[in-house]
């Protein structure tokens, strides 16, 4: 055998290497690509999660706020006014969170503190936090932040309803007229 027909099958060889070594790493990168994509998925869909879990502390909240309300607009009982402020304490929170990140560069500490106010879990709000500052502005979630901004409001109005039957019960039972009349606000 020559040298000449060893040459031409060394050089295929390590032809044949190459390719095969562009192969792999093709294919493992297409691994860490598709590893990193479920990840981001996954984290994205956690912080989701969190947001439908938090708004159903927000609506518990608020109902337990105007249960506790009317009670105490009933018997003047300062156990409902303190229920009825620790209720609205989380949607507090949750306004806290979300005024501090709509600002255009929020401390995330005060956005944190408003969603552990908001009675969330501390190990879903990074990933609140990052899914707010960072899909904000695509449409459906930005017709949810309004809709919760609206939300906000009306629990503004329902504050004020309350200072309003404080400064009555602070006086003395509330008449049955006013009564019905803060009744038929809440």
């Amino acid at each position: 055998m020559s040298d000449q027909d060893t040459l031409p099958s060394l050089a295929t060889r390590r032809g044949k290497r190459h390719r095969l070594f562009i192969v792999v790493w093709v294919f493992v990168s297409l691994v860490i690509g598709l590893f990193l994509f479920a990840f981001a998925s996954i984290h994205i869909l956690s912080a989701v999660r969190a947001y439908v879990e938090a708004e159903g502390l927000w609506s518990k909240g608020q109902k337990d706020a105007i249960y506790a309300l009317s009670r105490y607009t009933l018997y003047a009982e300062e156990s409902d006014y303190a229920a009825y402020l620790a209720a609205l304490s989380v949607n507090q929170g949750d306004r806290q969170a979300r005024l501090e990140l709509e600002k255009r560069d929020p401390d995330l500490d005060i956005a944190y503190a408003g969603f552990l106010q908001g009675r969330n879990h501390p190990g879903d709000i990074n990933g609140m936090i990052f899914l707010f500052r960072n899909f904000r502005k695509l449409p459906d979630i930005d017709k949810a932040i309004g809709i919760w901004t609206a939300a906000d409001q009306h629990i503004e109005e329902l504050r004020e309803i309350g200072n309003r039957i404080r400064v009555h019960a602070a006086r003395g039972a509330l008449p049955t007229e006013l009564q019905r009349s803060f009744l038929q606000e809440l």
